[in-house]
């Protein structure tokens, strides 16, 4: 029961890890196309 419990939480836990460095990589690409974008413009 608690073995399944710890496996449990360390798949959501790199879950939420793999979540979060998705966003993150999304992010990166959004303000860089903004900063291209906002360069561009001047």
């Amino acid at each position: 029961m608690m073995i399944s419990y710890l496996f449990n939480t360390e798949l959501n836990i790199n879950l939420i890890l793999n979540y979060l460095f998705k966003k993150v990589e999304l992010l990166k690409k959004a303000s860089g196309m903004l900063w291209i974008f906002t360069v561009g413009s001047f």
